[in-house]
């Protein structure tokens, strides 16, 4: 068994989509999805939905994104709280964290701290991106 994608639901998509961009990631599949099919598996009806799937060079697991027409979602007011029970956060791997923080810092990209070092030695950080997604910058 091997982890083959996340998926992330999303308000606006070409600003996730941008956002991700920034990181890498490209696109590979773009489309509208609706159908039988999507109402039996997610539990909804008449679904219409925006999707792209990206991918980053050096993972093999690809990053969806979602942006529902109908039934449209609403926002956890608490998305990105750390300690909300649920998906959490996406880590995101670089080799120089200070360099990639400040390169981000420049864009208005804000974190909730400094760097810090976690127990295993690795410094992290953590910011937010579109609609409040949690993520994590890492150097190990």
């Amino acid at each position: 068994m091997s982890i083959h994608h996340i998926n992330i639901v999303v308000k606006d998509l070409e600003k996730t989509r941008k956002f991700f961009q920034l990181f890498g990631f490209t696109t590979i599949h773009e489309k509208t999805i609706s159908g039988e099919w999507l109402d039996k598996v997610t539990g909804l009806k008449d679904i219409l939905a925006s999707y792209i799937s990206l991918r980053h060079e050096n993972s093999p697991v690809t990053l969806e994104l979602l942006q529902y027409q109908h039934p449209e979602g609403g926002i956890d007011p608490k998305i990105s709280s750390p300690n909300q029970v649920g998906f959490r956060h996406l880590a995101l791997e670089v080799d120089n964290i200070e360099k990639e923080i400040e390169r981000l810092e420049k864009i208005g990209i804000e974190f909730f701290s400094e760097i810090q070092t976690n127990s295993y030695g690795k410094k992290m950080c953590y910011f937010t991106g579109p609609d409040g997604i949690l993520l994590e910058i890492l150097e190990l």
